[in-house]
Order: structure tokens, then C-alpha cells, then sequence
């Protein structure tokens, strides 16, 4: 018997570590990887193949984390057919299909097709990773900021300022 071991003596169980933060969301993580690319030094060197491999691999993650598929190993073809289907829309699969194959024509065809238009495809990403987030996220930093007014009639009703001992039940 180990006498150090408070359990061990009938002594309070020891301590569970904390938990780990739950990982950021998937739209927070390609929002800061596409900012951290566009500022990044990879187009200013000329390195536009290595860019278009970043941005690739930036929505094919977004994709797969936001929509539970494998997008890193998914032809573009496959990634759009697994999209939700009430997220399938004309545009979007346009804008989806734009910036997968060009940034596949740089991949595997060594087209070059100059920094400027990478710098257009990393904002159409930019525009799909916020298209497509849960809805539930895109008003998170907001959510204490509004402002309640209430109209002649509601006002009417209130007897005063509500405290702990008012009954929270409603009146029907």
C-alpha cells in the first residue's frame, strides 16, 4: 500500500485533469489559415505551385471537417457530390469547381496561372468558407448586443420592474 496514494489511505480521490478545449470550428481554422496564406510570402517568391497546394489543402479541410467526408482524398467531382444537397447551389458548386481546378491545373499540370488569380481564388474560398458555416456561429460575437423596445400596448402591461419573487409564468 502506497501512503502517499491519498486514495489509497480512504483519503478524496485525486484530481481529473481538465479537459481539453474543444478544437476551434472548422470555418474559424480555414478563415485563419486563408488570412495567414494571403499575407504569407509564398507569392511575393514567385511560389505560386506551393500556393495553390496550401489554398487546396485549406478548403478540401474546411470541407471534410465542416461536412464529415474525406475532401483531402475526394476528386472535386466527388467533393461536390457530397455536399449537403441544401447546400448545392449553382454558385456554389461554380465557385467550388473554379478553385479546385485551378489550383489542380498548378498541382499537376504546372499551369501557372499568375498570383493574381490565386489571390482571386483565395477570396472566393474565403467566400465559400462563410457561406457555408453553421448558422449558429455567424452571429456568436454579437449575441448581448441587441436592443429590446417594446410598444405602447406591451409597456402597458408591466405593473413594474420584475424581481425574483415574480411569478415567471404566463398568463393564458
Amino acid at each position: 500500500m502506497d501512503l502517499a496514494d491519498p486514495q489509497a489511505v480512504g483519503g478524496p480521490p485525486a484530481a481529473r485533469p481538465p479537459a481539453p478545449p474543444a478544437p476551434p470550428p472548422p470555418h474559424r481554422v480555414a478563415l485563419q489559415e486563408l488570412d495567414r496564406l494571403r499575407s504569407g510570402k509564398l507569392l511575393p517568391r514567385g511560389e505560386t505551385q506551393r500556393f495553390a497546394f496550401e489554398l487546396s489543402g485549406i478548403l478540401r479541410r474546411y470541407l471534410g471537417r465542416r461536412f464529415t467526408f474525406p475532401a483531402v482524398e475526394w476528386t472535386t467531382t466527388e467533393i461536390l457530390q457530397g455536399l449537403p444537397t441544401d447546400l448545392r447551389t449553382a454558385s456554389r458548386e461554380i465557385d467550388l469547381r473554379q478553385v479546385l481546378d485551378a489550383t489542380d491545373m498548378v498541382k499537376y499540370a504546372g499551369k501557372d496561372v499568375g498570383a493574381t488569380k490565386l489571390l482571386n481564388l483565395t477570396d472566393v474560398c474565403q467566400g465559400i468558407v462563410e457561406e457555408t458555416r453553421p448558422v449558429e456561429e455567424e452571429d456568436e460575437e454579437d449575441t448581448h448586443s441587441e436592443i429590446f423596445v417594446m410598444d405602447e400596448a406591451e409597456e402597458d402591461t408591466l405593473d413594474g420592474p420584475l424581481t425574483a419573487d415574480d411569478d415567471w409564468e404566463d398568463e393564458d
